[in-house]
């Protein structure tokens, strides 16, 4: 059962080492300490099983609760970060009593159960002789420790309520009423066996891998789902990277925290910048044309900390002196690591169009010239002809006063 749970707990360790900036591996790490810390209790456990003297099983026992501590905290954490349920504020109080209780054990000469172990005795479990403990004197801050178990019981309960009322009932039933049983049942064991009520060995370990195999379970579903869904996403990517090929745009992304600027080749080209990965927001702001970058630097300020979309079209410089537009369409997004915010969007050179449109605006002004050119014409024929008409009266009734 400790290999098992160390195994499980290994992996999931390396994950979150792998994606420790993501936010929801913090579940992973939380089950890493839960398992690592089991598996340590199982071989202490097999340790007292075999303790040959009461000082060496009151030795194992002094640092046996250093993982259990370890063990609640990862707890309290899993059921917050993975379940999002819980009042916090319990589970933090309930390790931070344990903590001093486990404290106050140490210091007084004794351990957290017991003062003093004076026998052991030895019981069969599946036909195997193990150490328990015969006499001892009960510590005394024991009893500091049982209100700690209380608050815990507390906060797993409180957490399958609201996994329970928001429908959740599977994880329910099978995490938070699971932990709850456990934390019950072995805390209920506990402290029979060290008031003298019960004479068993220590094997929390046999009650907690259940619930720790239900928690791999559900955290490597969640890991084959999310490689499914990176799959699905990379050939999602390629299609979209197709048809914006076939459009002849680029696909570009840029980190609005740490200015990593991320652009298919074909938007490097449009951009004119070389296809390197260290390329960053201060390379792409120095190739825009400087009457244009304030406009631009403004825009990616607002995408900094806002959600929106944007439209720009700005000119570039490119490396042989040239003067190219280039149309850009941007959404920006809270990414996947806590506080950070992704700007991505789609870029097209639109220098064709531009230069079609100059052409069209100076055809424009051609045929408007044209156009006064002949209404002007035509008013001044219009006034030399109503000019002639009076002037032919008056010569024709001056020919005829003469005559």
């Amino acid at each position: 059962m400790s290999a098992a749970s160390l195994t499980l707990g290994g992996i999931h360790a390396h994950i979150w080492l792998r994606r420790r900036k993501a936010a929801d591996t913090r579940a992973n790490l939380a089950f890493a300490a839960l398992a690592i810390a089991v598996a340590v209790m199982g071989f202490m456990e097999l340790r007292m099983m075999r303790a040959a003297t009461p000082e060496e099983f009151q030795r194992v026992l002094l640092w046996y609760h250093f993982p259990i501590l370890v063990a609640m905290a990862g707890t309290v954490a899993f059921t917050h970060y993975y379940l999002n349920v819980g009042r916090l504020w319990l589970g933090l109080t309930s390790i931070g009593l344990r903590t001093v209780a486990l404290l106050l054990g140490m210091l007084t000469g004794g351990t957290l159960n017991y003062q003093r172990i004076d026998a052991l005795g030895v019981v069969e479990i599946l036909g195997d002789p193990v150490v328990v403990v015969t006499e001892a004197v009960a510590s005394p801050w024991l009893l500091l420790s049982q209100p700690a178990l209380a608050l815990l019981v507390l906060f797993l309960a409180d957490a399958t309520r609201q996994l329970w009322q928001c429908g959740d009932r599977t994880r329910a039933l099978s995490i938070g009423a699971g932990l709850l049983l456990f934390v019950v049942v072995n805390s209920g064991m506990a402290l029979a066996s060290y008031w003298g009520f019960l004479r068993l060995p220590t094997i929390a370990i046999a009650l907690f891998m259940p619930i720790v195999l239900v928690m791999a379970t559900y955290l490597g579903t969640d890991l084959l789902r999310s490689v499914e869904l990176r799959l699905e996403l990379g050939e999602s990517e390629r299609r979209l990277s197709l048809a914006a090929d076939a459009a002849d745009a680029g696909l570009w992304s840029l980190d609005a925290l740490s200015g990593r600027f991320w652009a298919t080749p074909r938007a490097f080209a449009i951009f004119d910048l070389p296809p390197e990965p260290d390329i960053d927001i201060g390379d792409l702001l120095a190739v825009i044309h400087p009457q244009d970058r304030p406009r631009v630097e403004r825009v990616l300020q607002t995408a900094r900390t806002e959600d929106g979309v944007s439209n720009l079209e700005f000119r570039i410089r490119d490396r042989s002196g040239g003067i190219r537009w280039v149309a850009t369409r941007g959404s920006s997004y809270a990414g996947r690591e806590t506080g950070s915010r992704v700007i991505s969007g789609v870029a097209m050179d639109i220098s064709a169009r531009k230069q079609a449109e100059d052409e069209r605006a100076m055809q424009r002004k051609e045929l408007e010239h044209l156009g006064r050119v002949n209404t002007l014409t035509e008013l001044s024929g219009t006034l030399a002809h109503e000019i002639n008409q009076p002037l032919a009266i008056i010569m024709s009734n001056t020919e005829a006063a003469q005559r």
